[in-house]
This record gives structure tokens, C-alpha cells and sequence, in this order.
């Protein structure tokens, strides 16, 4: 999610703004999001996120699919909340006692990751690696926390095949998921495989690091300047926030 190259890729008005302003815009409502728990406050800001992906020129079809597991855990919380959070009305169905206030619940934080995770496509998804890095430096980031995000980001995809290397070769050999003591042991030796071979690849990265001389420091080469562009839409987007919630309250 971080980082798309698919999103990435582009030279629309998102695409030109500060990457420093583009991080306190998602922080400011990221905020804004958890803090508002009123369903049309939500509402507005759902559709202001959809306004962002339209401004960035993203794909629709990559979009929702980036927010499919999202969804999948909301679904979760509309099916667990309703029974499980006492409150407001209530109906009985089967053996089981429906409220209102957990249904509600449930769709406040619906709306609310959906739109958090539209902004952080919108704002975060659509910037280089290596430009995320340095205006996180920029606002005065821990250096470890940004190596540590980095690394994290860049050998997400090396994992996973290393993953996928593993599981064709248990594959090759006739191996089935059952529940039985086999499977549960093969895929114990699996996990213990996957995370020896992460350690020997951090270790093997670590020594190249050094000797290319790596100190622990974090160098930026580029030098973001802020432009007017920048400031008015930092200022637009922090007033419409504020309008909502006056109006709102």
C-alpha cells in the first residue's frame, strides 16, 4: 500500500504537491476521521477522500481492490458488533439479541477506515519510496523509525516470495492441507524456515550496507521547496475540515 508504483506513476495535481504537506494532510484527517464519530461528518468526508482519488487520476478498479481487506474486516465488525454491544434498541432474532448501537458502531468505524484508507491512497500511495523517506526526514522523523519503514516496505515483496518459493516446493513433494499432526507440523517447519532465511537475508543486507558505508544515518539528496500551490491547498483542505465540523456541531 505504501508506495504503489502503480499509483506512483502520474503528473496530476496530487502528484505535484509537496510531499510534506501530502503527510500533514493525511495526519490532519486521519485525526479529523477518528475523532468524529457523526454518521454525515463521515459521510462528507468519504466523499471527499472519492474527490481525491479522482483528483490523483488513480485507477477505480485498483482502488477498490486495494480496499477489498478492508471491507472484509468491516463486514466482520457488521456481523460481531451488532450481537456483541448492548445499546439503543434491540431486536431478538433466534437465540441471538440484535442492537442498534452496535450496529452503529460498526458502520461509524466502516466509513471511518474507508476513509482513511482512501486518503492514504490518495496522499501516501501515490510517492516515490525514496521521496516518502526523505519528507518524513524533512518533519523531523526519527531516522530509525524511517529506516525501519523503509527496510520494512522494500522487503515486504522479497518475503513473500521467498514464501511463495517454499509452499511450491512443499506443493511439488504432494503435500496437502489437512487437520492432521503433519500439516500442522510441516507448516511449523515452514514459519521456522521463512523466518531463518529473513535473518541470513537481514544480515547479508546489513553487511552490503556497510560496505557501501552505511554509518546509520539517513542521507537526502533532494531539497523540497513549498509553493503557493502547496500552501492553498493545505489551507482549502484544513478549511473544509473545519467547516464540516462547525456546521455539524
Amino acid at each position: 500500500m505504501i508506495s504503489n508504483p502503480t499509483f506512483s506513476q502520474g503528473t496530476s495535481y496530487i502528484h505535484r504537491l509537496d510531499p510534506r504537506i501530502r503527510l500533514l494532510m493525511l495526519l490532519s484527517f486521519s485525526l479529523w476521521c477518528i475523532a468524529n464519530a457523526h454518521l454525515t461528518a463521515l459521510t462528507l468526508g468519504l466523499l471527499l477522500s472519492l474527490v481525491g482519488v479522482q483528483l490523483a487520476a488513480l485507477s477505480w478498479r485498483a482502488v477498490w481492490r486495494h480496499l477489498l481487506p478492508v471491507n472484509l474486516f468491516v463486514v466482520l465488525l457488521l456481523l460481531l458488533l451488532p450481537f456483541s454491544v448492548s445499546g439503543g434498541e434491540q431486536w431478538q432474532v433466534g437465540m441471538l439479541t440484535f442492537y442498534s448501537e452496535g450496529f452503529w458502531r460498526a458502520v461509524v468505524m466502516g466509513m471511518q477506515a474507508n476513509a482513511v484508507m482512501l486518503a492514504l491512497i490518495v496522499l501516501v500511495a501515490t510517492l516515490e519510496l525514496s521521496t516518502l523517506g526523505q519528507a518524513l526526514h524533512s518533519l523531523r522523523v526519527p531516522s530509525k523509525l524511517i529506516h525501519l519503514l523503509l527496510l520494512t516496505v522494500r522487503y515486504l515483496n522479497v518475503l513473500h516470495d521467498t514464501w511463495q518459493q517454499l509452499t511450491t516446493a512443499m506443493r511439488v513433494r504432494g503435500f496437502q492441507l489437512k487437520a492432521n499432526w503433519h500439516t500442522y507440523h510441516s507448516i511449523g517447519n515452514l514459519i521456522g524456515m521463512l523466518l531463518v532465511r529473513a535473518m541470513m537475508r537481514a544480515r547479508r543486507i546489513e553487511l552490503a550496507m556497510k560496505c557501501r558505508g552505511y554509518r546509520g544515518e539517513l542521507y537526502c539528496l533532494a531539497e523540497f521547496q513549498l509553493s503557493y500551490r502547496d500552501a492553498f491547498a493545505f489551507c482549502g483542505f484544513a478549511s473544509v475540515l473545519c467547516v464540516i465540523s462547525f456546521i455539524l456541531t
